[in-house]
This record gives C-alpha cells, sequence and structure tokens, in this order.
C-alpha cells in the first residue's frame, strides 16, 4: 500500500535540503528513494544481464542458427515498439509504485518458469522466444513507470544525475552479468542462471516496498486508454522541444546505435581471435560506464541542450573513425569513445524529456523515448545487416552514422538553447 512519509515532500516541490552545500558528486546518491530504488537496480539488472546472454547461448547450443537467434531479437522487440505507449499511458493512469510491483513480480516469474523448463530437459526453442516476448511485454510496461517515478526520487536539477547513473548500473551489469554467466553456465548449467535472474527482482521489490512516496492521489474517472495515446501522441508532436528530441532519439536508435550490433564483423576486417573480438565488443560498454560516471558527478553543469549536440556530433565523428580504421588498438580506443559519447546523448535526452514534459504526460513521452531507442535498435540493425552484406562494414556503418549526423544538424536550433 502506497504511504505517505513525512520526509518526503510531493513531486512537485522536492527540492535539495536547505541546509549544507549543494553535494559536489553523485548528487542523485544524496536522495534515500534514489538509492534505494538504484540499489535494487544493480541487483535485478546483472540478472538480467546473465539471462539476455544465456538465452542466446541456449538457443545457439540447440539449433545452431543464426536465424533463431534474430527471431528471439524480434520477439523482444515488438512488444516494446507496440505496447511502450500503452504502458505510458497505464503510468499515468495508476499508482506507479503498485504498476512497479506487478512488472517486477511478473518479470521475475517468467525467468523461473525458464529456468524449471531448463532443467527439467522440457525446453523448446519456441519456449525462449515466448517468455522472451513475455519479458519485454512486461518491460513496455516497467520502464515508462519507472522513468515516471523519477520526479518522486529526486529534485529536478538532480535528473542528468540520476539518468546517468541509472545508465551506469545497466551497462555495468552488461559486463558483470555476461561474466557471471560465463562461469555460471558451464559449472552449473543455463537453469542456474535463469533461477538467479528470478531472485534478483526481489532486490528492486524490497527497494520500492522502502520508498516514502507522497500519498497517491485520489482515482479518477480517465478517457479510454487509446484515447489517451493518441493524446500523448500529440502532445509530443504538438511540442516543438519535444518533437526534435523525440525524433532525434528514433534517429539515434535506427541508424547510431545498431553499429553494435556488426562489431562481429569486424573480426574478419581487423583479422581477430576470439579473444581479440571480446575486448573489441566490451569496449563501448566501458565507454558507456565511464561516460555515465562522468556525467553523475558533474551533472550540475548548464547548458545541456549544447552538450546534447555536441555528444551527437562527437559520436557520428567516432562511429565513422571507427568504421574506417584498420589497426585494433585504435578501433577499441574509439569504441570506448562511441560509447562516452552514446551514454551523454541518451541521458542528456532523457533529461531534457523530464524537464519539458509535464507530469500528467510523463509515462507516455518516457514510453516513446523507449520505443524509439530500445524499440528500434533491432529494426536498425536489419537494415544495417542488410546494408554491410551489399556494401562492407565501413562504408555502410559510416552512412548509417552520417543519418544521425544530418539530422542532429537540422534540429540543432530547436534542442541547443535547452539547459
Amino acid at each position: 500500500m502506497t504511504r505517505p512519509g513525512p520526509r518526503e515532500e510531493p513531486v512537485a516541490t522536492i527540492r535539495r535540503p536547505a541546509a549544507g552545500p549543494r553535494p559536489p558528486r553523485f548528487a542523485a546518491l544524496g536522495h534515500r528513494n534514489f538509492r534505494l530504488l538504484w540499489g535494487g537496480l544493480i541487483v535485478s539488472n546483472v540478472g538480467t544481464w546473465m539471462q539476455l546472454v544465456s538465452q542466446a547461448w541456449l538457443i545457439h547450443e540447440m539449433t545452431g542458427r543464426a536465424t533463431d537467434l534474430g527471431i528471439l531479437g524480434l520477439a523482444r522487440a515488438l512488444p516494446l515498439i507496440a505496447l511502450s505507449l500503452v504502458g505510458g499511458t497505464i503510468a499515468d493512469r495508476v499508482d506507479k509504485r503498485r504498476l512497479l510491483y506487478a512488472t517486477q513480480a511478473l518479470a521475475a516469474a517468467f525467468a523461473l518458469v525458464q529456468g524449471f523448463l531448463t532443467q527439467a530437459g522440457w525446453i523448446q526453442v519456441w519456449h525462449v522466444w515466448l517468455l522472451g516476448f513475455l519479458s519485454a511485454t512486461v518491460l513496455a510496461f516497467d520502464q515508462p513507470s519507472r522513468q515516471a517515478l523519477l520526479p518522486h526520487l529526486v529534485p529536478r536539477e538532480d535528473f542528468l544525475s540520476a539518468i546517468a547513473l541509472m545508465s551506469v548500473t545497466f551497462n555495468g551489469a552488461a559486463v558483470l552479468g555476461p561474466a557471471l554467466a560465463g562461469l555460471l553456465v558451464p559449472a552449473a548449467g543455463f537453469a542456474s542462471t535463469f533461477y538467479l535472474n528470478g531472485v534478483s527482482f526481489g532486490a528492486v521489490l524490497v527497494a520500492l516496498a522502502l520508498l516514502r512516496l507522497p500519498a497517491a492521489p485520489p482515482r479518477a474517472a480517465h478517457p479510454p486508454v487509446f484515447r489517451q495515446v493518441a493524446d500523448g501522441l500529440s502532445y509530443i508532436w504538438g511540442h516543438p522541444t519535444l518533437r526534435a528530441l523525440t525524433l532525434l532519439a528514433a534517429a539515434f536508435g535506427l541508424f547510431g546505435a545498431p553499429y553494435n550490433q556488426m562489431l562481429p564483423v569486424y573480426r574478419l576486417v581487423l583479422h581477430l581471435d576470439e579473444r581479440a573480438l571480446g575486448l573489441l565488443s566490451s569496449a563501448p560498454g566501458l565507454g558507456t560506464v565511464l561516460g555515465g560516471l562522468a556525467l553523475a558527478r558533474f551533472a550540475d553543469v548548464r547548458g545541456k541542450g549544447r552538450l546534447l549536440v555536441a555528444s551527437a556530433g562527437l559520436f557520428v565523428v567516432a562511429v565513422i573513425a571507427f568504421a574506417t580504421s584498420a589497426h585494433y588498438l585504435l578501433s577499441v580506443a574509439i569504441l570506448v569513445l562511441v560509447g562516452a559519447c552514446a551514454t551523454a546523448f541518451s541521458s542528456t535526452t532523457q533529461t531534457l524529456l523530464q524537464h519539458t514534459t509535464e507530469d500528467r504526460m510523463r509515462g507516455r513521452v518516457v514510453s516513446m523515448y523507449t520505443i524509439t531507442v530500445i524499440g528500434f535498435q533491432p529494426l536498425g540493425a536489419l537494415d544495417l545487416g542488410w546494408a554491410v552484406d551489399r556494401l562492407g562494414a565501413p562504408l555502410a556503418i559510416s552512412a548509417a552514422a552520417t543519418v544521425v549526423g544530418v539530422v542532429a544538424l537540422v534540429l540543432m536550433p530547436r534542442v541547443k538553447h535547452l539547459t
């Protein structure tokens, strides 16, 4: 049951404590609610990455077909594209903490079911596809709810710090989770990683229970869900800043971020063995963690619109430099920079969306970001893979990055003044 607490003010009036100087670093961690949820997500995201990697390994072990891996990616993408706006609308209508209780419990249940099927020897490829689809369906409701909860966790001036630290938990887990899966699968089997992921959701459920939030407003009558979805789309399109930020995020999701899916191609381009390819593939993850920590440390800087434009431009230049590089160590170093720029871009975009959006529309606006950046990536990877097969990786990846640069230049007048 949601209950008010004595130490947290309503979202519209959350402020830094009056006493003491402004926290000099990682400001979001100065707020109890944020620390609780952030700590729970660290545990949960490690489990999630263990499961994501294990699902792919399990499918490849069962069939050996890359097409089956592509179907898994599509199964995860479709619910995010089709349902995220519905999820954002629901988040705008109901108690966000209760919705998160439901999504976290369902995600845990799906992981435990997959562990049981695998341990019993009953698992089939279609089970993995279906459970991937169901998990992504839950994420379509969970992601906008978590983002819409942000104003209850930190004051407005600490949004960038909070979003950057959230990025660190996810991307840091992208390094630790697969490494743990690599140790657990040979020792205890695939089922162990699914079971552990199911248990890891308990950390978020405990954190949610401990949050001190303002009382939920009384339930009110709402228009039909799909009318509110349409209202959300009209709100985004009719707001010049939100429209520009959303279009820029869509360009990044379709043409920028999918470069990461093409890294295995560089095994041939750079003549790499498995170990060298592994280091190359982990370089963007290292960059995202470093970039997220830097943003969280210096998040009180003004001129976030200029930071957004600069990070997008540097991302484009760095991706083109990587795509055309013929030297392995240089390529690794460039990819670290690419990852850092990607984090700066995505965290700043989310912060500006939060700053610009009315609270009644917050869930729908951030759900559109989920669609454009997370949902569009598999679709962009399909197109980029087709282009790489016909034009070669250097030209295809450079051309895709150039599209992001062109969109950023066109939209720059709309965003560069934002603070």
